[in-house]
């Protein structure tokens, strides 16, 4: 089973992508924090794309700094550079979207 629930800030508006085909795709980051103990703080910043009505949602309603709370599924792969170097990546393929907050103008900063 692949399936991941998450909760996060959007680091900056979602953009918004069309294929070839005419299909429609968006992709967005959010940041999550992280407690290790009563103060340090990490941050995970997690990419995220959405397709057809959850990324017409998320282009239509999201906006940096607004807390969200996604569901979907770890996708990961690879590719080669120009160089030859091999890279890989992880990306969430989220299939519902929930706004939890708007963002105020202190969470805009911090996000």
């Amino acid at each position: 089973m692949n399936k991941i629930l998450l909760i996060g800030r959007l680091v900056r508006d979602p953009e918004v992508i069309k294929t070839n085909e005419g299909k429609m795709f968006s992709k967005f980051t959010i940041a999550i924090n992280n407690y290790k103990g009563s103060k340090e703080k990490t941050v995970d910043y997690v990419p995220v794309i959405t397709f057809s009505k959850t990324s017409e949602y998320a282009s239509k309603y999201l906006k940096k700094g607004m807390l969200v709370s996604l569901v979907g599924r770890i996708s990961t792969g690879n590719y080669e550079t120009k160089d030859g170097e091999k890279k890989y990546y992880i990306d969430v393929i989220a299939n519902e979207v929930q706004i939890l907050s708007s963002a105020s103008k202190k969470e805009i900063k911090e996000a």
